[in-house]
């Protein structure tokens, strides 16, 4: 969107990035789910539930202060080739699973500290946007606009996550944005429409262990590519809770940034674990 946005505004055009919004697109009838089951992850809120109260959240859900964790280019480098040394021939690991691995871990490190003994869950839960512009049959392109990610949840044994390297842990996460395949992304769209249209809403399945962590590294393209003409003065983004951390490319390739907020406490010792020595 913003990229088109910046072509229009040079006047020039949009080639493959044209918008298209086809939303009964062929590939949404390649799966479906049996009746009464959710996608993984996924639930249908009651329907007398009542909204949340800020006011019963637990202090350390209302931090408000901030923290950035750089990774330059050659950090990010070392990072990946040591996580891929000695994977099976076709198995890899992205540099967005390496340093997605890091955060969770430290954010879910954090946390099993602020919590309670009794309120520790044994599982811990992460959620990710995946882009499945090409990941449908047809491919939708990537011009499709609207809402074009799904999400994308990996699960670990607190133990495991706290425990497990850096390649063990960016394995578990590549290994779920694989078992994305057509077929299941059609079978949540129906559940999903079909859920909407009963005027019911669906819902992400939390834990006081789930956290949510989404890169805005776009393959491919940079926010560079948006070009208005000037850079911009500063940069913000919503999202930014306790539970979120966000990954960011950093200006010209230098590498990345990962954003973080909570308590002071909190999100220093986020940074101190998140970052590579």
């Amino acid at each position: 969107f913003m990229i088109n946005w910046s072509r229009t505004f040079r006047g020039l055009a949009l080639g493959e990035l044209a918008p298209s919004h086809e939303r009964c697109a062929n590939w949404m009838s390649m799966g479906s789910l049996p009746p009464g089951e959710a996608p993984l992850g996924m639930e249908v809120a009651p329907q007398d539930e009542p909204p949340p109260d800020p006011a019963s959240m637990p202090s350390f859900m209302k931090g408000t202060e901030s923290c950035i964790v750089p990774f330059s280019r050659d950090v990010l480098g070392r990072l990946k080739a040591e996580a891929n040394a000695g994977l099976a021939t076709g198995t890899w690991v992205s540099t967005d699973d390496v340093v997605t691995a890091r955060t969770w871990r430290a954010m879910c490190a954090v946390r099993w500290g602020q919590l309670a003994p009794d309120c520790r869950p044994t599982t811990t839960t992460i959620l990710r946007a995946v882009n499945f512009r090409d990941r449908c049959e047809p491919p939708l392109g990537p011009g499709y606009c609207a809402n074009g990610v799904a999400q994308c949840m990996t699960q670990l044994s607190v133990q495991e996550l706290l425990e497990g390297s850096d390649a063990a842990v960016a394995l578990a996460l590549r290994a779920s944005v694989n078992a994305l395949t057509p077929e299941k992304l059609a079978a949540r769209a129906q559940w999903m429409h079909a859920t909407q249209s009963a005027g019911r809403k669906a819902r992400s399945q939390f834990t006081p262990l789930t956290f949510i962590v989404s890169s805005w590294a776009f393959a491919g393209r940079q926010w560079d590519d948006a070009d208005f003409g000037q850079r911009p003065c500063l940069f913000d983004h919503g999202a930014l809770v306790p539970i979120v951390a966000t990954i960011h490319p950093r200006p010209r390739g230098e590498g990345l940034t990962v954003y973080h907020t909570g308590t002071a406490e909190a999100v220093e010792e986020f940074a101190r674990l998140a970052a590579a020595e």
